[in-house]
């Protein structure tokens, strides 16, 4: 076997066989099939035995077709790697390592059509060229054929670096009147105007060519579908290679009173970044049937489709019956299919019940919150109030919601710094009877009485202590990296604060009483009689406060406990592991459906190495796993990095796809309501993934990839070299 055409993979991943001349594409077709030896070996379990499968040289003489490649350490079929399209086989681009699984992929894709069609190609194209090498008057047509391909595909270059710009930067395609006499063709024609005045092929080529201009809906609408296709292929393309992946769902009505289901994948991909992503995939509209049964068919056909069946760990909602329905919503489904998808209900949406319900409960509470939105509506539905409160306090007041309590956090506690700049504007206001209304008067003497009120004062003390804490959990429930270690821990934290708090209202009250009486000039007899009703009175209401949260915390984040082996890989224990061996832990993951994905000895045994070695303490999970990528120690420890890596893959929250929902209104507005679901779904994972788009422009590939999507349809103008 001969490795001395290896480098030709290589080649041709960065510059494809289809974007070459003839007679490059003949050297190579001469030069034949890599077939070096390959390093390949897969582990594979049958039962209790366990044993190891490698590549065997002898395949390249019993299957014609195969070719591999040295440097990648990857086997591909060498017809379909220079002629076929189909890029979701893995004998194509991505490459083939499971040797366990090499007999059952080569059977499929032997059979399949895209293969034979790619092996009659490669026979057709070296003996439809045996009679013409001596035919100069072929080859100069051949030669003007290439270099009107090369231009042209130079022409569909500038329409994709057109459709790239506009749809990351989340702009209108299409304009009102697209007529040759309009002032106004719409930013893609006008865009390609623009570019045309400094590129005198592209505007000779919209000047002069009556065969494809390439300036159409229906060539913006295919570019954005290729593009976005080619985005995907790259997404699927990483999914196949995480060792985990889980997905997290969530349903928006848009602009056109569509409901539409966003899917939103979360890996660590192999990369030297060694960084969790979250990627968007599409949306789904399910306006017809919006019911478990119907959205786990969407789910099921996505998780086939990008064959995550067996990578599957994790599902992550809302708390929506449909969704999140212990009996009969779409992850008992889903568990039910696929055992080691573990359902987390979004920690976001969980914090946010938890201060929601726990006000709600009590009635002070509820009245407090319902004064404080008075306000910021008491300014917001005044140009002229809202003049004097940036004037005067020079910031001002968020808005409240009933439904996120983050926005109520900002409002405690922009009321607790502007507290008394706000009481001099209401001053202002009841004084001045030449410029304001009687109504705005007495709204403000009522506002300033809640103001200098004691119990108002003392719920704004008591909550805003509170939320200081929740905001910052709650900010980092919204981050993409932060993993469900982690937040275990903070909510610990959280446990452990309101514990804490729940001994300090004395402080907190004599605080409050030394305000009010500073403000009102009240005598301040309230402290010395501890045991007054009224101090026993906010006594009670304090703990009840507390307590319910507490109450609240606890109940919403039960299911915590299933996933109590997390705390093996918490580098702030090491120290105490490394004597006394967490031997609960060890069987909680061993006894949950994640622990068939390791090997029960040898991670106990890189557990201990771990636990033992003083560079590892006090690493997060994510310092961990990267410290352990860097160093060269993945392979010692590998037990211990896929432990990593499937905690790191288990999402907390489903804020990636809710910020899908954000993009969805940015590019579906009142004006481009009718676009259709493909197109509508190519511009948002433009939109979304333009970090990925910009990496993949950056390769020499990109736009062979492109058009070779957009080949799939036949076209009047030739792309394609002979």
């Amino acid at each position: 076997m001969s490795d001395s055409s290896d480098c030709i993979i290589d080649s041709l991943f960065t510059r494809t066989f289809g974007s070459r001349n003839f007679s490059e594409k003949l050297e190579i077709i001469k030069t034949g099939r890599p077939t070096p030896n390959l390093n390949l070996k897969t582990e594979v379990k049958d039962g209790q035995r366990r044993y190891f499968r490698s590549f065997r040289s002898e395949w390249y003489t019993e299957v014609v077709w195969l070719c591999g490649c040295s440097h990648i350490q990857k086997l591909f079929c060498w017809p379909c790697f220079l002629f076929s399209t189909k890029v979701d086989d893995p004998f194509v681009r991505s490459g083939v390592t499971d040797m366990g699984n090499y007999q059952n992929l080569k059977a499929r894709h032997d059979k399949s059509v895209a293969h034979v069609q790619s092996m009659v190609d490669l026979v057709k194209f070296g003996k439809s060229r045996v009679d013409i090498g001596i035919s100069k008057p072929y080859h100069d047509e051949i030669a003007k054929h290439n270099k009107e391909v090369t231009e042209n595909r130079y022409i569909l270059k500038c329409l994709i670096d057109v459709t790239c710009h506009l749809a990351q930067q989340e702009i209108a395609f299409r304009g009102h009147d697209e007529k040759a006499d309009s002032q106004n063709k719409g930013n893609y024609v006008e865009l390609l105007n623009l570019l045309a005045l400094r590129d005198d092929k592209l505007a000779h080529h919209l000047e002069n060519s009556t065969v494809f201009t390439g300036t159409s809906k229906t060539i913006q609408n295919e570019l954005i579908e290729c593009i976005s296709k080619v985005v995907v292929d790259e997404i699927k393309s990483e999914i196949r290679q995480a060792k985990f992946v889980s997905i997290m769902l969530d349903e928006s009505v848009d602009i056109s009173k569509k409901s539409q289901l966003s899917i939103t994948v979360r890996y660590i991909p192999e990369s030297d970044e060694h960084q969790v992503v979250e990627r968007f995939i599409r949306y789904f509209d399910v306006s017809s049937e919006r019911n478990a049964s119907n959205l786990y068919d969407v789910v099921q056909k996505f998780i086939q489709e990008f064959e995550i069946g067996e990578k599957l760990i994790a599902q992550t909602y809302d708390g929506a019956a449909v969704m999140a329905g212990q009996h009969n919503g779409l992850q008992k489904l889903i568990s039910d299919t696929y055992k080691q998808a573990q359902f987390v209900h979004c920690y976001a949406h969980q914090l946010n019940l938890v201060l929601k319900q726990s006000v709600d409960a009590i009635r002070e509470c509820r009245i407090f919150f319902e004064t404080l939105s008075g306000f910021a509506t008491f300014f917001s539905t005044s140009s002229k109030r809202t003049s004097c409160l940036d004037e005067v306090v020079q910031r001002r007041l968020p808005s409240a919601s009933a439904t996120r309590w983050n926005s109520n956090s900002k409002l405690v506690s922009v009321m607790s710094l502007v507290k008394e700049d706000l009481c001099y504007v209401f001053n202002i206001i009841m004084n001045d009877a030449d410029t304001w209304d009687s109504g705005t008067r007495a709204s403000a003497r009522g506002f300033l009485h809640h103001l200098q009120e004691f119990n108002f004062n003392f719920l704004l003390a008591t909550f805003e202590k509170i939320f200081a804490q929740s905001t910052l959990l709650f900010d980092l429930f919204q981050l993409k990296i932060f993993d469900i270690q982690a937040a275990t821990t903070k909510l610990e934290e959280f446990k452990t604060f309101l514990s804490n708090f729940r001994n300090k209202f004395d402080e907190v009250y004599g605080k409050v009483l030394d305000a009010v009486s500073k403000v009102t000039n009240e005598p301040k007899r309230r402290r010395a009689a501890g045991e007054l009703p009224e101090v026993q009175e906010h006594r009670r209401l304090f703990y009840q406060i507390i307590d319910t949260v507490q109450m609240q915390v606890s109940e919403r984040f039960a299911e915590i406990a299933k996933l109590e082996y997390l705390a093996l890989l918490d580098a702030k224990k090491f120290e105490v592991y490394s004597t006394k061996f967490p031997e609960n832990l060890f069987r909680a993951l061993m006894a949950h459906p994640h622990g068939k994905n390791f090997d029960s000895a040898k991670l106990r045994s890189q557990l201990l190495v771990t636990y033992d070695s003083t560079d590892l303490r006090g690493l997060t999970i994510h310092g961990l796993y990267k410290y352990l990528m860097s160093s060269g120690l993945s392979v010692a420890l590998s037990e211990v990095v896929k432990l990593c890596n499937l905690i790191i893959t288990i999402p907390v929250t489903s804020a990636s796809t809710e910020r899908s929902f954000s993009a969805l209104k940015r590019i579906k507005t009142a004006l481009r309501s009718t676009q259709g679901e493909e197109r509508l779904s190519g511009l948002t994972v433009l939109s979304i993934e333009k970090k990925l788009l910009r990496q993949l422009r950056e390769k020499p590939d990109f736009y062979d990839r492109v058009i070779q999507e957009f080949l799939k349809k036949t076209r009047r103008m030739d792309f394609i070299y002979r």
